[in-house]
């Protein structure tokens, strides 16, 4: 049986304005603290002894050197590769935008912002993903990850993001309230991949 152990990334620049809808802002760097985040984590991982097989990353740059720097500082030799499926949640038009201000649409009419957290399953803001898209996106690319180890019982590590986890989240369990969780940086989801379904064992575990 294979295992999947989710991190969220270190704290990121985009993390320290409220009123800016972040989204997916792949361009968004760690902050001097979210560097000495990543670097307790990989202290973590040589507490540990951590070995896996695999490592994935999203194409962030935030969830990229949390990986980076956490296994280089750990000692572990393995390439973390790029998977756009691991993604966070797109808020499309609205991404560096003022949540606070109506953006002005194409047509001249305004919307406001809607946090994820009042839209539903399936609502979405202009350009933009629903929990039920991300939720969906990501069991799909873990799948994908399992499919490419050779080893049936690999350990794979994943560099993600908060709402992407809350959505996957979502996803495994059913249950739309769990959006409301919050997930801290470096903190840790596992998954366990049986024949026909992942199975959530832990979820946002403290790492730092």
């Amino acid at each position: 049986m294979a295992h999947l152990e989710l991190y969220r990334h270190a704290e990121a620049i985009k993390n320290l304005n409220r009123n800016t809808v972040g989204g997916r802002s792949n361009h968004s760097e760690l902050t001097a603290f979210g560097q000495v985040q990543a670097d307790k984590l990989a202290d973590v991982f040589t507490r540990q002894r951590k070995i896996f097989d695999g490592a994935h990353t999203s194409p962030a740059v935030r969830a990229r050197d949390t990986g980076i720097r956490a296994f280089q500082r750990a000692g572990i030799l393995l390439p973390i590769m790029k998977h756009p499926g691991l993604q966070e949640i797109s808020q499309g038009a609205w991404e560096g935008l003022d949540r606070t201000k109506p953006l002005i649409l194409p047509d001249g009419s305004e919307e406001r912002y809607i946090h994820p957290y009042a839209r539903g399953l399936a609502g979405k803001m202009t350009g933009g993903e629903s929990i039920a898209e991300v939720g969906l996106r990501m069991e799909q690319t873990l799948w994908e990850l399992v499919a490419a180890e050779e080893n049936p019982d690999a350990t794979i590590a994943v560099f993600t993001h908060d709402f992407a986890l809350r959505c996957l989240r979502v996803r495994l369990t059913g249950n739309i309230d769990l959006i409301r969780e919050g997930v801290d940086h470096c903190s840790l989801t596992t998954i366990e991949v049986g024949s026909t379904a992942l199975s959530l064992t832990d979820f946002g575990v403290p790492q730092i």
